[in-house]
């Protein structure tokens, strides 16, 4: 999957199609923690975000992304909380605020984005804290609101 996303990030289908494999073979079950780990060393992250940046009005891709993102980043254990932190670090945030805002109306992006985003901020310590400063710094807690209120009535 990141050898297709390297090869063809500029064609949305195959980066779609990757991204929907991570998410699968990353499943948050104990059993995937080792196909996550392997998905960040294979440098699936910084990817995954490049793909936001350079398709930001693709709303499958932000979708993918978003879920992907979450796929790889769950879990409370210390590799786990690496890839939280490998994921801040490739920017994550920036571009998932800008999800949110550039698809407002579209619930699927509201929703991956806001799930993703609270996986990066589970855990406990400093590190989490940190983590949740950057989120609320970056106005992510205001677009979580706002998201709510924009489709409340969605299911």
């Amino acid at each position: 999957a990141v050898h297709v996303m390297s090869a063809h990030s500029s064609t949305t289908g195959a980066l779609e199609a990757a991204l929907a494999l991570v998410v699968v073979l990353g499943e948050g079950s104990p059993a995937g923690r080792p196909r996550r780990q392997l998905a960040a060393q294979e440098g699936f992250i910084p990817l995954a975000v490049a793909a936001m940046a350079a398709h930001p009005s693709h709303v499958g891709v932000q979708v993918r992304v978003c879920a992907a993102v979450l796929s790889i980043v769950s879990g409370m254990e210390a590799s786990d909380v690496e890839r939280k932190e490998a994921a801040m670090r490739a920017g994550f945030v920036p571009q998932a605020s800008r999800a949110l805002e550039v698809h407002a109306q579209h619930a699927r992006v509201q929703q991956g984005a806001c799930l993703a985003i609270a996986a990066l901020c589970a855990g406990k310590g400093a590190g989490a804290d940190a983590r949740a400063q950057r989120v609320a710094e970056a106005g992510l807690l205001k677009a979580a609101v706002r998201a709510m209120q924009a489709h409340v009535q969605d299911s």
